[in-house]
């Protein structure tokens, strides 16, 4: 199963608050808490562009 790891990549990129990192930086608070969460169905390709261009990364970094 592919599931979409942020914990992981804001402990590598010393995020010490990942919720609070993505809603500064333009996710919406619903969105940040389902990703975090591992909760969401589905990733939409606006969202992994725009996670990529935060942390600075490749897409297949965000998962695991």
């Amino acid at each position: 199963m592919i599931t979409l790891d942020l914990h992981r990549l804001c402990e590598i990129k010393g995020i010490t608050h990942p919720h609070a990192f993505l809603t500064a930086k333009g996710i919406s608070h619903r969105t940040a808490t389902t990703m975090l969460n591992g909760k969401g169905k589905g990733l939409r390709f606006a969202h992994l562009e725009k996670l990529c261009r935060i942390y600075h990364c490749m897409p297949h970094e965000l998962f695991n």
